[in-house]
């Protein structure tokens, strides 16, 4: 592997056996991605060192064919809405396709079960409230005007786009972070690589510089009021 990139062994629940996965934490990593020809790359919602216990919830909103920017961006209001709700906050990601992610980040006291049962119970009160409109399932036949609130992105193995990462599409579009007030727009935001003369700005004005700082916690009472019937932290 080129400098950078290095692997970590993680057990799969399945099997029991140990297996490989590659991990990256500094520039000469990410370059070493980019020499190997990766175009795409994904995270865990968790650390190589407890990657059992995640610190990072994705709520990921999938328009289906038939629904406009503004529709998509009232969806992304409304599960901020919810999150704030229960004093938690939420940063907002486009990725690189047609969707949006709210991620939440958490401090690292909980299983992955927990975490997606309290994601699911979010979409869920969601859902009902407008079920014209909004669906937590992933029968695509069912999509059709409406968005898809996927919480499964929560869950041991399963990933989300990174934050600056380039996607293997059609003009090389990239996810980045948004600020929320950019959901105020006519259109829906939308960056290339071959247009990043027209954005590179955007990286010294980082919306989620604050993301670090947070220390949120997914409380007893936060589990309740969700409806979650789960583990408590500790």
């Amino acid at each position: 592997m080129p400098q950078g990139v290095n692997s970590v062994a993680i057990t799969n629940h399945k099997t029991q056996e140990m297996e490989d996965y590659l991990t990256v934490n500094s520039v000469d990593g990410l370059i070493g991605l980019v020499q190997m020809g990766v175009l795409e790359i994904h995270t865990w919602g968790s650390h190589n060192n407890s990657p059992d216990v995640p610190d990072r919830m994705v709520f990921d909103l999938d328009p289906g064919e038939g629904v406009d920017w503004q529709a998509l961006a009232v969806a992304a209001r409304e599960i901020r809405g919810q999150l704030k709700k229960m004093k938690l906050e939420g940063f907002l990601k486009c990725t690189g396709g047609k969707g949006l992610h709210v991620v939440v980040p958490i401090e690292a006291e909980l299983d992955w079960s927990t975490v997606k049962q309290f994601a699911h119970a979010v979409v869920m009160r969601i859902e009902r409230n407008q079920p014209d409109l909004y669906l937590t399932k992933m029968a695509k036949a069912a999509r059709k005007n409406r968005i898809y609130l996927d919480y499964l992105r929560n869950d041991r193995e399963a990933t989300s786009i990174a934050p600056y990462s380039s996607r293997a599409r059609s003009g090389a579009p990239v996810a980045l972070p948004l600020d929320w007030k950019e959901l105020n727009g006519r259109t829906r935001p939308a960056f290339r690589v071959m247009d990043f003369a027209k954005w590179k700005k955007r990286l010294s004005l980082d919306p989620w510089k604050e993301m670090p700082k947070l220390r949120q916690r997914l409380t007893s009472d936060i589990l309740r009021s969700a409806s979650v019937e789960s583990q408590s932290p500790k």
